[in-house]
């Protein structure tokens, strides 16, 4: 897939696309204390993944990223957007380079960053 994300802010800002598919949910987790509770009443519904390439390097790009997929998933009509009910989800892989470095360390998924306008807290840790 070819495609990408374009926005403005201080500066122009592109995010490729590497991939968007169809996936099933199943479950949803929640927490209560220190229990992990599993409903599985989501088994089944459809999931759209969209996968982008790692060109974000600040909190402020993949949170700016991430609202303007939102942005276009409700324009379009396709999705809420609402976050706190599930029905809009982002994760992170994070990688971290040293400053001056051209390597990166290894990388780390972040799951289920599902409250706008700041879903980059955990990001922050």
């Amino acid at each position: 897939m070819a495609g990408w994300i374009f926005w403005r802010r201080s500066h122009p800002q592109r995010v490729r696309v590497r991939r968007a598919h169809l996936e099933e949910d199943t479950a949803k987790l929640s927490h209560q204390g220190n229990h992990a509770l599993v409903d599985y009443n989501r088994a089944g519904v459809p999931l759209l993944e969209i996968v982008s390439e790692p060109d974000m390097h600040t909190v402020e790009a993949a949170l700016a990223y991430a609202t303007k997929i939102r942005a276009i998933l409700r324009y379009l009509g396709v999705n809420s957007g609402d976050m706190e009910k599930g029905v809009l989800r982002f994760e992170a892989n994070v990688s971290v380079r040293p400053a001056g470095s051209t390597e990166l360390r290894t990388r780390t998924e972040i799951k289920e960053l599902e409250q706008f306008p700041r879903p980059d807290a955990r990001l922050c840790l």
